[in-house]
């Protein structure tokens, strides 16, 4: 059976197929270049404050993008 897309140039149908096989290619190649140590996490403890301190940031950028519904004619209250 022969797939047909008669809306595509054959060019752009042969782009189409490569470009997918490149990205596996290169994403291999970026990997096989990387040390097993670069992939190793760095384990850090944070303090308390210092977690409470990063939540607080965390929530005032969900606040400060939170969308005021329209039929609440009262201001948005501040963080």
């Amino acid at each position: 059976m022969k797939w047909k897309f008669p809306f595509l140039s054959r060019n752009l149908q042969y782009s189409l197929l490569i470009l997918p096989l490149i990205i596996i290619l290169h994403s291999q190649n970026i990997c096989a270049n990387k040390s097993p140590d670069s992939f190793v996490f760095q384990k850090t403890s944070l303090s308390f404050e210092d977690r409470v301190n990063c939540q607080k940031a965390i929530e005032k950028i969900f606040w400060e993008h939170r969308v005021w519904p329209k039929d609440n004619p009262h201001p948005k209250p501040s963080f």
